[in-house]
């Protein structure tokens, strides 16, 4: 019984706080659409910390391209690899294209290649012709650690 009262508690407040958080983000994009960052951040970083992904995606594109900030493309790799995780596409098209041109991390074509791989494997077939590109400059057993790294990162989601 006790169990039952507290899951039906913790439904109840995560249903109430889903259109909050929703709401939040839409300021976030609105505030990040019109330009005042600082405004954007304050909505998106709470969001990411939680672990939205939209979230993570957009800081990691104001830190790549210094909106409201200095560019830190540290900071951009890892709210990427963070939102990438978790399925959110562009993230993943975006972290195969640093580890490709070296941005923010250590250029890492097997890397590249399993990123590039998630995302055109959501449809994103800009993903796709960078992951067959990226496949060009693979030997036969780094393509295969490319496609064991990109199950990998598909099973730990």
């Amino acid at each position: 019984m006790a169990t039952r009262t507290a899951l039906i508690l913790f439904l109840s407040l995560f249903l109430l706080a889903t259109p909050a958080l929703a709401d939040r983000y839409d300021r976030g994009e609105a505030a990040y659409v019109s330009g005042d960052y600082d405004a954007a951040r304050e909505h998106f970083h709470p969001l990411a910390e939680a672990g939205d992904p939209r979230a993570q995606f957009r800081l990691g594109m104001m830190a790549e391209w210094g909106q409201g900030m200095r560019p830190d493309f540290t900071e951009a790799v890892r709210w990427y690899r963070l939102a990438a995780e978790q399925g959110e596409r562009n993230a993943q098209f975006t972290l195969g294209f640093m580890y490709g041109s070296g941005t923010g991390v250590r250029p890492d074509p097997v890397q590249a290649w399993a990123w590039f791989e998630l995302a055109a494997r959501q449809g994103d077939s800009e993903a796709a012709d960078f992951r067959d590109a990226t496949a060009g400059r693979l030997g036969a057993e780094e393509l295969d650690s490319a496609r064991q790294l990109a199950q990998t990162l598909l099973a730990s989601r």
